[in-house]
């Protein structure tokens, strides 16, 4: 059915408007009054707008199913989402990055993909730059400003100026590692040209870098493995993948074993990072956990996703749906189990399971162990980490399967 040109020229296009004001601070702390407010808004009555048909999929039923629980749950007493806004902001992550995506493949807006692929370049070179130079400035920034955040300092308001000029969020690098595979495809990939396979290959570096930068070790050891897994997987049948995979961790596995090798391994990385700072601390820690046991920060977490994991075999079906406190804070997965119980946490899979498919409908099917491996690195973020905002979802649903779209051979027809 074709639209007027106002719907098919402009409306689509908002869009850049939602995504980007809510995940990069470069963008989002500009001086514009009630600009977050004003950009959620247009995001979530889009839909409504350009395409209607998003609200008979099954992706959308189940986010209603999931969404209707955590509000019950919320009105109740549950202390998973702290408060209305925070609520607010991770329901209108999932519905915008999900209608987006399925705008863009359902109407085969390839030029809107593309502009939005080359917004996140941009702004992600950007944000690497400004989060290296004030780190190197004054060491652990990122995270000395989340910390002042989190305990409502007004000292935080100092880092705002520094916002608007693009230091990144503690929440962002927790995304990153999802665009390593599909930049790594891109710089891979013999089809493209030589300029986007170099660009690909400096984005990749940069997601590395930013991870450094912001002191964010669980999402750089992420980001390390897949970067490495990027270039042992090759394009093709996604099965194949797996046995190679397969076949190298077998062949591994007694040198990974080895606690020798381990505290080498850890010694070397030390090195690598300088030996200072909130990495060495991080690996002294890990090195005391492999000699003594499990130790320090490695039993904290250990404690705290355990404490999820009480609560959800006390009562896994949450019938009574209300304030599930106690979880222990620091996986995004688990304690929404432990929070939803099946009822609430089987809709959430299902809504994933059913996105996903839907995705992998519209890519390259020999470049669909890339896009896995994005989702691999999702996971493992939101297992070990519970930071799930604004970032993580556009990464997921969006940003990672059209980065994966425009550097494959489907590149080709892009602007079509």
């Amino acid at each position: 059915m074709k639209t007027n040109t106002r719907i098919k020229f402009e409306f689509p296009y908002l869009y850049i408007i939602t995504v980007f004001f809510l995940t990069f601070n470069a963008v989002k702390f500009w001086p514009i009054p009630g600009a977050i407010t004003i950009a959620s808004g247009i995001g979530i009555i889009l839909p409504f707008i350009i395409c209607r048909s998003f609200f008979n999929t099954n992706q959308f039923g189940y986010f209603l199913i999931y969404a209707m629980v955590i509000i019950l749950n919320y009105m109740l007493g549950d202390k998973y989402f702290s408060n209305s806004n925070s609520l607010y902001l991770g329901f209108s992550g999932f519905f915008v990055s999900m209608s987006l995506t399925y705008f863009v493949f359902m109407r085969q807006e390839n030029n809107l993909m593309r502009v939005i692929f080359y917004t996140l370049v941009v702004i992600l070179l950007w944000t690497t730059l400004a989060t290296a130079y004030f780190d190197m400035t004054l060491p652990g920034m990122v995270r000395y400003a989340n910390s002042l955040a989190q305990q409502g300092s007004s000292d935080a308001t100092m880092f705002k100026p520094m916002y608007i000029m693009g230091l990144s969020s503690y929440a962002l690098p927790h995304a990153i590692p999802i665009l390593i595979p599909p930049f790594i495809m891109g710089f891979r990939n013999s089809s493209l040209k030589m300029t986007k396979r170099i660009l690909s290959g400096v984005l990749a570096v940069c997601c590395l870098l930013l991870t450094y930068f912001s002191g964010a070790t669980g999402p750089m050891m992420v980001s390390i493995m897949v970067f490495f897994v990027s270039f042992v997987i090759r394009e093709g049948r996604t099965s194949s993948n797996i046995v190679r995979l397969a076949l190298i961790i077998l062949i591994l596995t007694p040198f990974i074993l080895s606690e020798d090798l381990q505290l080498k391994t850890l010694e070397w990385v030390d090195g690598l990072l300088g030996g200072q700072g909130y990495f060495h601390n991080k690996v002294v820690d890990f090195q005391a956990s492999i000699i003594y046991g499990a130790s320090g920060d490695v039993e904290a977490r250990q404690n705290l996703y355990g404490r999820s994991v009480a609560i959800l075999f006390d009562n896994p079906f949450n019938i009574i749906i209300g304030a599930q406190e106690g979880f222990g804070g620091h996986s995004a997965l688990l304690d929404r189990f432990a929070s939803l119980g099946l009822i609430g946490f089987v809709p959430l899979i299902c809504l994933l399971v059913v996105q996903f498919k839907y995705v992998l409908k519209h890519l390259p099917a020999r470049y669909h162990s890339f896009y896995y491996l994005g989702l691999f690195a999702a996971f493992m973020m939101l297992a070990s980490k519970n930071i799930s905002g604004w970032n993580m979802w556009f990464f997921l649903f969006s940003a990672l399967p059209f980065t994966v779209y425009v550097n494959s051979d489907a590149e080709k027809v892009v602007g079509n």
